[in-house]
């Protein structure tokens, strides 16, 4: 029998609202035992990352521990565990550009947390940065220890969190949702780096994540949150096998539709193009060095079908997805619009026949205005003046995304994930675009919560003869919506064709790589 490195019990939390407390943790009991690693499941707004902030000594300020103890190794550390953060206890946090000093640079970010932990030099501290950048698969540490935040990808600045973390040498490290952003084969690289140190260091990890691909593949146990409890945990295989709890059944079952085999669609997309992208070019210019971003991308996109985007975090999707909408400027190319009757158009402006989602609804979403003054946005900007006829398009809407009208008053922060990304869809509809640009829209969800999505823009695409250009790092997710697909490496599209084709026939070694790690995640 393992020691426990932690046990809680009976932990209640409490986050006050205007009104009264609202119970987000209640009466949660759990053991962690050294050296394990565990894994905390559940939908969003379950409780799991407040579970991490109480561990931490990071509750908001609105928030308290109303009852329950915490013990470390034995030792009750209710009142003191803030002493444990940063030493004991380090922890990666699900939204890295909010968790890095934007007006720092990455090496003195590095520099400053092991001069404070080991009380190196500057010079070993900035080798030993190089040396853990080159753990979590960042190429020329030097180019990116020396850029800011907002120079990077999310994809590289989740890698950057997680090796600050991990250079610390915790005995216990928190990953909350840590590879929500990475694609297959750099989500299996990390997942592997913090098992090592955990089987190297005997570290014990808390895999907090709503991929319960990869929670099934590296976790000892698994412990099951919902609604702030924790209702089931077991070992792994026993939670994926014999799930007790009908939550827990929820869940699983929702795993198992998900990653069910794709079908075509009934009715195949009409050939007629929509959109031709021609010959992108984009450079980006850090430290006097010029990166390629894109390099002579083209592509068509069909009206009514869905075209998939899949590469790795830096590959080059973001950057794709801001020229089409015409909120980056290109150095080079054309996206050419076509209209009804045949003509067409290179457009250099954003365009009201474009919409956009984005892969953070929270991020996304102003947080000072309301669902109603969000949806309604985008038809102000476009002239719309008559505040009846504004009232009336934004409740019809709404209800096509499936949503209440009594949310219209709410801000963000008072929704669950999945409400803020279904108001980013009704927003991107407000003005019935033809296209949609889908940017990574179901990464940040639970697995749950992610095949109401999925099946929601399915249904409206049906509805409102829409067409997708869906870009994803989750095969799986692109497996199950996309028509045909293109993969895009270091800048370049290296091959596109239809889905069952690039699945199951890549020519491509890239795109085998990225194929075998998202089956080896399924086994």
């Amino acid at each position: 029998m393992k020691e426990h490195l932690f046990l809680f019990e009976n932990i209640g939390v409490e986050i006050q609202r205007k009104t009264k407390p609202t119970k987000v943790l209640n009466n949660v009991n759990l053991d962690i035992q050294e050296g394990e690693m565990l894994g905390l499941i559940g939908e969003t707004g379950s409780g799991k990352s407040m579970f991490a902030r109480l561990i931490i000594d990071l509750l908001p300020e609105n928030g308290r521990l109303t009852h329950g103890q915490i013990l470390h190794r034995s030792t009750n550390c209710t009142d003191g565990r803030s002493v444990l953060r940063g030493r004991k206890i380090a922890m990666v946090f699900q939204d890295p550009m909010q968790s890095l000093n934007p007006v720092q640079r990455i090496g003195k970010q590095f520099v400053i947390v092991l001069q404070k932990r080991f009380g190196y030099s500057n010079e070993r501290a900035y080798l030993e940065a190089c040396d853990w950048l080159d753990k979590v698969q960042i190429s020329n540490p030097d180019n990116i220890l020396n850029r800011f935040p907002h120079q990077l990808s999310g994809g590289q600045m989740q890698r950057i969190m997680i090796a600050l973390s991990m250079a610390v040498k915790p005995e216990f490290l928190i990953a909350d949702e840590a590879t929500t952003a990475l694609d297959a084969n750099i989500k299996l690289e990390i997942i592997e780096l913090i098992n090592s140190l955990r089987n190297e260091k005997n570290t014990t990890v808390l895999f907090i994540s709503h991929d319960l691909l990869i929670a099934r593949r590296y976790c000892d146990r698994i412990a099951v949150m919902n609604k702030g409890r924790i209702v089931e945990i077991n070992k792994t295989i026993d939670i994926f096998s014999h799930p007790k709890h009908v939550y827990t059944k929820t869940l699983i079952s929702g795993l198992h539709k998900l990653m069910g085999k794709s079908h075509k669609k009934e009715e195949q997309a009409e050939k007629k193009i929509l959109m031709s992208v021609k010959n992108i070019k984009k450079t980006y210019t850090a430290n006097k060095e010029n990166t390629y971003a894109l390099e002579h991308v083209s592509l068509d996109i069909y009206k009514k079908e869905t075209m998939g985007i899949i590469g790795e975090s830096g590959s080059g999707k973001t950057t794709l997805a801001k020229i089409i909408l015409n909120i980056l400027q290109r150095d080079f190319g054309s996206v050419i619009l076509f209209n009804g009757d045949g003509s067409k158009k290179n457009i250099t402006r954003p365009n009201s026949r474009i919409g956009a989602v984005f892969q953070d609804p929270l991020g996304s979403l102003n947080p000072r205005m309301t669902v109603s003054d969000i949806v309604a946005e985008p038809l102000i900007v476009s002239g719309w003046k008559n505040k009846l006829e504004i009232e009336e398009k934004i409740e019809k809407t709404i209800n096509k995304v499936n949503l209440e009208t009594d949310l219209l008053k709410r801000f963000p922060q008072m929704l669950s994930g999945g409400q803020r990304q279904r108001v980013s869809i009704a927003r991107a509809l407000v003005l019935q675009p033809d296209l949609l640009v889908l940017d990574e829209p179901t990464s940040s969800l639970d697995i749950h919560v992610q095949g109401i999505v999925l099946d929601l823009l399915k249904e409206l695409q049906h509805l409102e003869k829409l067409t997708y250009l869906f870009i994803s790092h989750d095969l799986g997710v692109l497996a199950k919506v996309a028509d045909r697909v293109a993969v895009l490496y270091q800048g370049r599209i290296i091959e596109q064709g239809i889905t069952e084709e690039i699945l199951y026939n890549p020519r491509e070694k890239y795109t085998e790589k990225l194929i075998s790690a998202f089956f080896d995640n399924n086994i």
